[in-house]
């Protein structure tokens, strides 16, 4: 049986190799995705396919809300590690306010899309979105 100090030291290095597990196993999912798409992309005659309306610009809105959100979220870990508690919490609320706003951009692109009709089944174009 193991002492309670040998099983504190040992959780830390099973999470971190959790954690490892997870984010190469991410990785490979997003790379493949990627793959893919742009196997569909060099196969298709024209992209997109005709007929099919360009994705709305407000997405670009919201992978710009995502880039400053990873910024607070960096900053509020250092705040963290450097025990500021009160920029770690206004860092935490701006990164919170920023992934509802996210939020909100994805449901609105989303709402634009299928007022067009777009859903994933038409073809691959509409899929790979």
């Amino acid at each position: 049986m193991q002492s309670n100090d040998s099983a504190r030291t040992a959780a830390p290095a099973t999470g971190k190799l959790g954690m490892g597990i997870f984010l190469a196993a991410l990785g490979m999912l997003f790379a493949a995705s990627m793959v893919a798409y742009l196997i569909v992309r060099a196969r298709a005659q024209a992209w997109p396919p005709p007929g099919m309306p360009r994705l709305p610009a407000g997405l670009w809105v919201s992978t710009i809300i995502l880039l400053i959100s990873s910024a607070t979220m960096h900053w509020a870990l250092t705040s963290a590690r450097r025990d500021r508690h009160a920029t770690l919490c206004g860092a935490m609320l701006i990164t919170t306010l920023l992934g509802v706003l996210f939020l909100v951009s994805q449901t609105v692109n989303w709402i634009y899309l299928l007022a067009l009709h777009m859903t994933d089944t038409p073809n691959l174009y509409a899929f790979t979105f």
